[in-house]
C-alpha cells in the first residue's frame, strides 16, 4: 500500500540534497554588481522610449465627485477640483450637462458613472466625460483649431427639474456644489 507521508518524507531528503549542492555551486561563482543586469527602457519597449506625460499647469485637476442627500429632501451633488474654473450650463432634454472649461480628470476611475437611482431624488447618475474635441491624441492641429480641454458633468435627471449650482473656493482648490431640488408632486 502507498504511504503518501513516506513519499514525501523522501522527496524532502532528495530535495534538500539538491538544494544544498545548488548553494554550494552558487558561492563559487563570483558576484555581479546589480547595473550589469540592468536593461535600459527604450531596449525593452522595442527600441523606442515613451515619453512621459507632463501635467498641464494651467488645468485644473477633478479630484472627487461625491453625492448626498440633505434632511430637506434635496440632493447635493459636488465635483472637487485643484483651482476655480468656469462653467456652462446646457440643457437636454434627459438631464443636464455641465462643461467644466480648463478641467482634466486625472484619474481613469472618476470617469465611472455615480448612480444615484436607489435614492429617492430626481438625480439618476452623474458621469464625467471628456469630449472628443478637447482629447489630444498626439494628432498635430493648427493653431485656429486648438480648443482648450474641457471635461463635461453630465446629469441624468428623473424629472424636468432645474438645479442650481455654486462654484466656490476652499483651501486647496475649489467645489462645485449642484443642488437638486424635489419635484413638485
Amino acid at each position: 500500500m502507498f504511504n503518501p507521508f513516506a513519499a514525501s518524507a523522501r522527496s524532502r531528503r532528495g530535495l534538500a540534497a539538491r538544494v544544498s549542492l545548488w548553494l554550494a555551486a552558487l558561492s563559487s561563482v563570483p558576484l555581479c554588481p546589480p547595473e550589469a543586469f540592468a536593461v535600459p527602457l527604450a531596449a525593452v519597449r522595442g527600441g523606442r522610449a515613451k515619453p512621459k506625460k507632463v501635467a498641464d499647469p494651467g488645468l485644473s485637476n477633478i479630484t472627487f465627485t461625491g453625492f448626498r442627500m440633505l434632511a430637506d429632501g434635496r440632493a447635493l451633488l459636488f465635483v472637487e477640483l485643484s483651482a476655480k474654473v468656469p462653467v456652462t450650463v446646457v440643457k437636454q432634454k434627459d438631464g443636464v450637462v455641465y462643461q467644466l472649461e480648463g478641467a482634466r480628470v486625472a484619474l481613469k476611475n472618476n470617469k465611472n458613472p455615480l448612480i444615484t437611482s436607489g435614492f429617492s431624488s430626481d438625480l439618476l447618475s452623474a458621469r464625467l466625460v471628456v469630449p472628443h474635441a478637447s482629447r489630444s491624441k498626439g494628432k498635430t492641429r493648427k493653431k485656429a483649431d486648438v480648443v482648450m480641454p474641457r471635461v463635461d458633468l453630465v446629469l441624468t435627471l428623473r424629472s424636468n427639474v432645474a438645479p442650481t449650482h455654486v462654484m466656490t473656493e476652499r483651501a486647496g482648490g475649489a467645489v462645485l456644489e449642484i443642488t437638486i431640488a424635489r419635484a413638485p408632486k
